[in-house]
Protein backbone atom coordinates (compact mmCIF):
# COMPACT_ATOMS: atom_id res chain seq x y z
CA UNK A 1 0.00 0.00 0.00
CA UNK A 2 2.58 2.38 0.97
CA UNK A 3 4.94 1.80 -2.12
CA UNK A 4 1.45 2.00 -4.26
CA UNK A 5 1.65 5.48 -2.63
CA UNK A 6 5.08 6.64 -3.37
CA UNK A 7 4.24 5.53 -6.67
CA UNK A 8 1.55 7.37 -7.20
CA UNK A 9 3.03 10.71 -5.62
CA UNK A 10 6.38 10.51 -7.25
CA UNK A 11 4.35 10.47 -11.13
CA UNK A 12 2.11 13.22 -9.93
CA UNK A 13 4.96 15.13 -8.66
CA UNK A 14 7.02 14.25 -11.62
CA UNK A 15 4.07 15.49 -13.74
CA UNK A 16 3.23 19.11 -12.17
CA UNK A 17 7.42 19.23 -11.98
CA UNK A 18 7.41 19.33 -16.07
CA UNK A 19 3.74 21.09 -16.44
CA UNK A 20 4.96 23.80 -13.93
CA UNK A 21 8.71 24.27 -15.19
CA UNK A 22 9.50 23.51 -11.87
CA UNK A 23 13.52 22.80 -12.18
CA UNK A 24 15.21 19.81 -10.60
CA UNK A 25 17.17 19.65 -7.78
CA UNK A 26 20.61 20.80 -8.50
CA UNK A 27 23.33 19.13 -6.23
CA UNK A 28 23.81 19.97 -3.08
CA UNK A 29 21.14 22.50 -3.34
CA UNK A 30 19.09 23.18 -0.29
CA UNK A 31 14.94 23.70 -0.88
CA UNK A 32 12.30 24.86 1.81
CA UNK A 33 9.36 22.79 1.53
CA UNK A 34 6.18 23.72 3.17
CA UNK A 35 2.75 21.53 3.28
CA UNK A 36 -0.33 22.31 4.53
CA UNK A 37 -3.00 19.81 4.45
CA UNK A 38 -6.81 21.03 4.61
CA UNK A 39 -8.98 18.09 6.14
CA UNK A 40 -12.53 18.04 7.85
CA UNK A 41 -12.12 18.52 11.12
CA UNK A 42 -10.09 19.68 13.56
CA UNK A 43 -6.62 20.07 12.42
CA UNK A 44 -4.29 16.92 13.22
CA UNK A 45 -1.73 17.16 15.87
CA UNK A 46 1.69 17.94 14.57
CA UNK A 47 3.25 14.51 14.92
CA UNK A 48 0.71 12.84 12.55
CA UNK A 49 0.80 16.05 10.00
CA UNK A 50 4.86 15.05 10.07
CA UNK A 51 4.20 11.70 9.59
CA UNK A 52 1.74 12.43 6.66
CA UNK A 53 4.62 14.12 4.36
CA UNK A 54 7.13 10.90 4.48
CA UNK A 55 5.41 9.56 1.38
CA UNK A 56 5.19 13.03 0.34
CA UNK A 57 9.09 13.83 0.88
CA UNK A 58 10.06 10.01 -0.29
CA UNK A 59 8.08 11.11 -3.83
CA UNK A 60 9.68 14.59 -3.81
CA UNK A 61 13.23 13.30 -3.81
CA UNK A 62 12.47 10.05 -6.27
CA UNK A 63 11.34 12.56 -8.73
CA UNK A 64 14.51 15.41 -8.38
CA UNK A 65 12.97 17.61 -6.57
CA UNK A 66 14.71 17.71 -3.34
CA UNK A 67 18.23 15.88 -3.16
CA UNK A 68 17.11 14.21 0.58
CA UNK A 69 14.66 14.63 3.17
CA UNK A 70 17.23 15.54 5.84
CA UNK A 71 17.78 18.66 7.54
CA UNK A 72 20.89 18.91 5.50
CA UNK A 73 18.99 19.83 2.23
CA UNK A 74 15.42 20.73 3.57
CA UNK A 75 13.66 23.05 6.06
CA UNK A 76 10.56 21.24 6.72
CA UNK A 77 7.44 23.69 7.60
CA UNK A 78 3.81 21.22 7.90
CA UNK A 79 0.57 22.54 9.34
CA UNK A 80 -3.54 21.64 9.20
CA UNK A 81 -5.85 23.56 8.68
CA UNK A 82 -9.62 23.04 8.88
CA UNK A 83 -11.40 23.02 5.83
CA UNK A 84 -14.83 21.44 4.15
CA UNK A 85 -12.45 20.20 1.50
CA UNK A 86 -9.54 17.41 1.73
CA UNK A 87 -6.85 18.56 -0.25
CA UNK A 88 -2.89 18.74 0.11
CA UNK A 89 -0.88 22.33 -0.65
CA UNK A 90 2.82 21.53 -1.11
CA UNK A 91 5.08 25.13 -1.34
CA UNK A 92 8.86 24.20 -2.62
CA UNK A 93 11.55 27.52 -2.86
CA UNK A 94 14.94 27.36 -3.45
CA UNK A 95 17.10 28.40 -0.23
CA UNK A 96 19.77 31.11 -1.42
CA UNK A 97 23.42 30.35 -0.63
CA UNK A 98 24.43 32.39 1.78
CA UNK A 99 26.91 35.45 0.25
CA UNK A 100 24.64 35.23 -3.02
Amino acid sequence: MIQREKTRWTEYLGFLAIQKKIPLCEPGERRSVRVTFYRPGPASDADNAHAACKVCLDAMKRAGLIEDDSPKHITLAVSTVPSSKSRTVIELDKIPVSGS
